[in-house]
């Protein structure tokens, strides 16, 4: 394989439509030969089979926080895949604004077990989707105390963010670049027309907030409201000539 972008590629040509991806059967792919990240997402309420071991990252999602501030893991628990390099994903779009409040009131006990929960259970990395937070102290405050949780535990796991890029929240990341180890850019399920120079707004405002070129994860969607043809091409593109960490996948 010579890249990641020609892989990429493989995968695309086992799709006629976007409509009907998800009914169709792909053949086996080889292994993506490699240093770029492919990372999906695998939402519990997920259903049917999804060949993980595509992936070189595997996000199961998402987490339940209780109000009192424990932990739920019941719904991740029915997922039923394996993988050699999973995180777990706090938050998402019906859940942020829950997520935020439980944070606000019981942030330390949040965070202590949940990266006392992932050590023993044998996650990779944490990733905090917060789609939507309210300042860059705020998001911050969460990472830091993440990484220090981590560090006191004398672990390697790794942290990330989801950040979405409607209405200026991508702005709330700014002077988060020292905390996390890569930035996945949700640059989709957008009314904007002119979705590429989106896309390209997006990347270069994460550089001008001080992240690495291969912290920055480019997302592309599969769902109903998600990409065309055209934006994956656009976005698939980008990687080759940018050289920036990889992609993400929402189905």
């Amino acid at each position: 394989m010579e890249s990641f972008v020609e892989y990429i590629k493989l995968l695309e040509s086992r799709i006629e439509t976007l409509e009907n991806y998800h009914n169709n059967t792909p053949e086996p792919l080889p292994e993506p030969e490699t240093n770029e990240m492919f990372l999906s997402y695998y939402p519990f309420w997920k259903t049917g089979d999804l060949d993980v071991s595509k992936y070189t990252h595997l996000t199961l999602c998402f987490l339940d926080l209780n109000e009192d501030g424990t932990i739920d893991w019941s719904k991740i628990d029915k997922i039923n895949v394996e993988h050699n390099n999973k995180g777990i994903s706090v938050g998402g779009w019906n859940d942020s604004e829950k997520v935020k409040r439980i944070l606000n009131n019981h942030k330390d006990k949040v965070i202590n077990q949940l990266v006392l929960d992932c050590i023993e259970r044998g996650y990779k990395y944490i990733s905090w989707d917060i789609e939507y937070p309210d300042t860059n102290l705020w998001i911050q405050g969460i990472l830091n105390t993440t990484k220090s949780q981590i560090k006191l535990n004398n672990s390697d796991m790794k942290i990330c963010v989801a950040a979405g890029v409607w209405f200026g929240h991508l702005d709330k990341y700014k002077g988060c670049s020292n905390y996390i180890d890569w930035i996945e850019i949700m640059a989709y399920d957008t009314p904007v027309k002119n979705i590429n120079g989106y896309v390209d707004s997006s990347y270069k405002q994460c550089l001008d907030m001080g992240f690495k070129k291969e912290k920055i994860i480019m997302g592309i969607s599969f769902d109903k409201n998600g990409d065309n043809i055209d934006t994956v091409e656009y976005k698939k593109k980008m990687v080759k000539d940018t050289g920036i960490g990889g992609l993400m996948v929402w189905e």
